[in-house]
């Protein structure tokens, strides 16, 4: 985000919020702007996404199978439920057992995320109704996400900012 513009945030339900990506944005000297594709904001055109210096796509609960509902999903994108392959040309960076693409990078600037980097615990306080039935995430997880998430977050955009 080191042309002085700021960066986008995509930001697809009211409950995903840019959480402790914004913080560390913000912390780095830089700006963002959130685009509400829940709300009907439209994508920027694609010389303004040309043009921008860093742009953060968020999640939601909603899955690729479900285009017709949510008409701003593009292929690829995928829920905890969904998986993918990776990118043609891209290198895996992270997996797990459940799921073999958890972090990957496309050339040397696209980064793609399963994870959630962005755990605050005001962020997940407004999860809670969107979890599936039993599932709940426990306060020293939360501090722990948010503790690791932070400082991954910052090693980011300094690598970003180089």
């Amino acid at each position: 985000m080191a042309n002085g513009r700021p960066g986008l945030i995509f930001q697809h339900a009211s409950f995903e919020g840019p959480g402790a990506v914004a913080g560390a944005i913000t912390a780095a000297g830089h700006s963002f702007e959130v685009v509400r594709l829940d709300q009907g904001e439209p994508i920027p055109d694609g010389g303004r996404l040309e043009a921008m210096p860093g742009l953060v796509v968020l999640g939601g609960p909603m899955s690729v199978h479900e285009a017709d509902r949510y008409p701003w999903l593009a292929p690829g994108l995928h829920w905890h439920a969904d998986t993918f392959d990776l990118p043609e040309g891209s290198t895996r960076l992270a997996q797990n057992e459940a799921y073999p693409n958890q972090a990957f990078v496309v050339g040397g600037a696209a980064y793609g995320l399963q994870f959630h980097v962005e755990v605050t615990a005001s962020l997940v306080a407004h999860w809670g109704p969107h979890l599936p039935p039993g599932v709940f995430v426990r306060a020293p997880d939360i501090a722990h996400i948010s503790r690791s998430g932070a400082g991954l977050l910052r090693r980011f955009i300094a690598l970003a900012e180089r």
